[in-house]
């Protein structure tokens, strides 16, 4: 690599990094010590590079730098990568009439402008945009109403970009505004009138919206009510005022086409109820999946009315949900968060599949949930017993164990329309199993189960003969086509000897069940 060797050593690596990157490269203008000469040769070797297909540029010069021009070594990343994501400040270059030309012949498919433009700037990025063939992603982050127009008028006329990304900057937090945010349960009472509709309005190749920060104009959710294009909305670190509330509500209610919502870290208490109460107001969004939320228990009482109130939603995900993580510290919250999710899908007559689950990790010291007077277990007695819509309910990596499987028993007894049932990484021991294929043995509707990661194994000195014998035996009798289990599970040598014909006639019988 010729091109390195009159540069510092601490650049010098950084340039000779570039050859080995595979995939995805941040250039860093500090990195390079906000010189233009030394950035100007890291974007040529980047270039060079056909392993890396996504590049983050984080150019942050000092206002006190003099104008210099990297104009030729950016566009070229534009013709050569497939995601270019720009970051930084005082990059007036961009203010050149050329750039129409470059943003219009620009190959790559996923543009995100992630720093403030010059309306001047922004004017050339957008006419070059409007003709692009290539761009099938666009995302922004600072935007004023008169840049909106713009982008407006920019997908009014190209049909080739499907997802546009608007995640604007996350709210400073003060003494005085935190709890408005982050815990506060109050509600606005005076609703907010004349809706901005035009936004999105004529965005017919808008497929996917991701919307995102702090949201405290109406401008950007209002963009959906006329909209007919869009099939799934992103909420990325969503923080919504709340006088915002009516605003969301009517967007909500008047759009028809909206089938998905997924919520990406955030979500705040606040924002979560706004979210939920305007979701019972829309009669068409089939999917919710809400990820890394951060909500209070407050929220997931919102949560559970959506539930019994929903006559849309089909698919519920919930994943790595801060409240329903069980710790040593904190027990008693998740588990009534986890009971009224059972209590609002026992009320609901919409959902088919369920998913709520932990990271592996969060909850690994956990050995026994402290739930003393079994709410969880009378909640998915009462889930099972009502419900007659779910037919997939996924609980992994929950920490649920003996406390809650009478309840669980109890209610599959009754249960005829759920097929399939995963405790994946719970806490369920060898009397739990035997009692559970005891109530299911004679379910046609439940045709599979996961109980991988259960740590059934890790004690299995004590659990008794005759425990090993019932479970073996009822499995036998069990109409399970698919049972997911720990590889241990069928290993002969993990058990006493006379077992072996017990489990060798079990093992024959479920192989031949699987392929009737």
């Amino acid at each position: 690599m010729g091109v390195v060797t009159s540069v510092p050593a601490p650049v010098k690596i950084h340039l000779e990094s570039i050859q080995a990157t595979k995939f995805e490269y941040i250039l860093d203008s500090n990195h390079y010590e906000n010189n233009y000469l030394f950035i100007r040769k890291a974007c040529n070797e980047v270039s060079k590079n056909k392993s890396i297909q996504k590049v983050v540029l984080k150019l942050f010069f000092p206002k006190t730098e003099p104008e210099q021009d990297l104009t030729k070594p950016l566009s070229k990343l534009l013709q050569t990568k497939g995601t270019i994501i720009i970051y930084g400040n005082n990059m007036h270059f961009f203010n050149n009439a050329k750039w129409i030309k470059i943003w219009n012949s620009a190959k790559t498919t996923n543009l995100q402008i992630k720093f403030e433009m010059t309306m001047v700037a922004f004017e050339y990025l957008i006419d070059g945009a409007t003709g692009n063939k290539n761009i099938k992603i666009m995302g922004f982050r600072y935007l004023n109403d008169t840049q909106l127009i713009k982008i407006s008028e920019c997908l009014a006329h190209n049909t080739n970009i499907y997802h546009l990304q608007i995640v604007l900057e996350n709210r400073i937090y003060t003494l005085e505004n935190i709890e408005d945010g982050i815990n506060s349960i109050k509600m606005p009472g005076t609703p907010q009138v004349g809706l901005p509709i035009s936004f999105m309005s004529q965005a017919k190749s808008i497929t996917t919206y991701t919307l995102g920060g702090y949201q405290e104009r109406s401008t950007f959710i209002a963009g959906i009510i006329r909209n007919r294009s869009i099939k799934t909305l992103i909420l990325e670190n969503i923080d919504i005022e709340k006088h915002l509330r009516h605003d969301w509500n009517v967007s909500f209610k008047e759009n028809s086409t909206v089938d998905e919502i997924r919520t990406i870290r955030g979500l705040n208490t606040i924002s979560a109820m706004i979210l939920f109460q305007s979701l019972r107001k829309n009669s068409h969004i089939s999917i919710l999946q809400l990820e890394e939320s951060v909500f209070f228990d407050h929220a997931f009482w919102a949560f559970e009315t959506l539930l019994k109130a929903t006559v849309s939603l089909k698919k519920i995900v919930l994943k790595n949900l801060l409240h329903l993580n069980i710790t040593r510290i904190s027990q008693a919250s998740p588990i009534k968060n986890l009971c009224k999710i059972l209590t609002g899908l026992a009320g609901n007559t919409s959902v088919v599949e369920v998913y709520v689950s932990n990271h592996p990790a969060s909850s690994v010291d956990i050995r026994k949930l402290d739930d003393q007077e079994n709410t969880l277990s009378t909640a998915f007695c009462e889930f099972l017993k009502k419900n007659t819509v779910v037919k997939i309910l996924s609980f992994e990596y929950l920490r649920i164990g003996s406390e809650s499987f009478p309840g669980i028993c109890e209610g599959f007894c009754s249960n005829g329309t759920l097929n399939i049932f995963s405790l994946k990484g719970n806490l369920m021991d060898w009397g739990d199993l035997a009692n559970f294929l005891m109530a299911t043995r004679n379910s046609m509707a439940l045709t599979s189960v996961d109980f991988n990661g259960n740590g059934l194994f890790n004690d299995i000195d004590s659990v008794p003969l005759e425990l090993f014998d019932r479970v073996f035996a009822t499995l036998s009798e069990s109409n399970l086509k698919n049972f997911g289990i720990d590889g241990a599970f069928w290993s002969l040598k993990a058990y006493p000897s006379l077992l072996f014909p017990t489990i060798s006639q079990c093992k024959q019988k479920y192989e031949e069940s699987k392929h009737n």
